[in-house]
């Protein structure tokens, strides 16, 4: 399958959220995935997105069977693409904004970040599917000198378990507990990006327990999925997302979002070292089973394949 995706490249060089970057990049393991749209070199503003596709087709000798829109600039759409149009969201909760780009787009896919998005969104007359996240290398237990890591914006307004798990790691109440500082959701280049993302999946792969948080729109984040991967033992909040609650969740430390600082405290020491060895070998058997990048690869390409026009 050929694939065109476009996502502006000062997006795609400074964005610290590289998963759907990284995702494309391994359906282009097996499959012709071609990076273009504005700021890339093969990408003209001032033709439509289906003259820009045949443009960058002739060059490289092929016709695109699928395009992929991501990030959030608009494209001079024509009425129709001869390649079957796929619309990637991030977060689907700004209902206006995802009406507008479903009116402007007409995809014949739309692929959710979150699964939980399903619910709210399956009566578009679209097919979601859920993304997937990366399985690094895992660090063996005996050998990770953290006992509980919080990664991620401690922002309260959108992440209030993460603030008030903050707190308790600052004044000493969780056990070996580290704090590892957001970096910012723009860094200055594609390198910077790379090197952000090595040190956050190194940072989780030292740790024993991660700190997440489904944040004020309950949605089953990235970092869950990410920190299982690791080898760790996910302390958090339950998200609005059935699979996490069949998969994952019965693997976690279970907290609610509405915890105080003690309270986060007391369940997450309550675990054993022996509990924790446990609970952190099923977690990532769930990651390494249902969330790997080859399943979001086969799951992307299966669902494509069904539009492809």
């Amino acid at each position: 399958m050929n694939i065109l995706s476009l996502f502006p490249k000062a997006m795609y060089d400074t964005n610290m959220c590289i998963d759907r970057s990284i995702y494309l990049n391994w359906v282009g393991r097996s499959d012709t995935v071609v990076w273009s749209g504005p700021g890339w070199g093969n990408y003209e503003d001032g033709l439509s997105v289906q003259d820009n596709a045949e443009l960058i087709g002739h060059r490289l000798d092929c016709e695109f069977d699928v395009i992929v829109f991501s990030g959030k600039d608009e494209y001079r759409m024509p009425s129709e693409t001869k390649a079957a149009r796929v619309l990637i969201y991030n977060e689907a909760h700004d209902v206006e904004r995802v009406m507008l780009r479903t009116r402007i787009f007409k995809p014949d896919l739309s692929l959710f970040h979150h699964h939980g998005d399903f619910k709210q969104w399956g009566g578009l007359g679209v097919n979601p599917i859920f993304h997937c996240s990366p399985i690094p290398p895992e660090t063996e237990w005996g050998d990770r000198k953290v006992r509980v890591i919080l990664t991620g914006s401690t922002e309260r307004s959108v992440y209030p378990l993460r603030n008030s798990a903050e707190k308790a790691i600052s004044q000493k109440m969780i056990r070996g507990g580290f704090t590892r500082r957001h970096p910012g959701y723009r860094l200055r280049n594609r390198a910077e990006i790379n090197a952000q993302f090595i040190d956050y999946l190194k940072a989780l792969s030292g740790a024993k327990v991660s700190i997440c948080c489904s944040s004020i729109y309950k949605y089953p984040l990235a970092k869950m999925i990410e920190s299982a991967a690791c080898g760790c033992v996910v302390a958090t909040d339950k998200p609005y997302c059935d699979r996490f609650e069949e998969l994952l969740w019965p693997h976690c430390i279970q907290l609610d979002a509405g915890m105080s600082s003690e309270e986060i405290a007391d369940v997450i020491n309550g675990h054993s070292d022996e509990e924790l060895t446990a609970m952190s070998a099923a977690s990532r058997e769930v990651a390494a089973n249902h969330y790997s990048l080859d399943n979001w690869a086969a799951c992307f390409l299966a669902a494509t394949q069904g539009v492809v026009k």
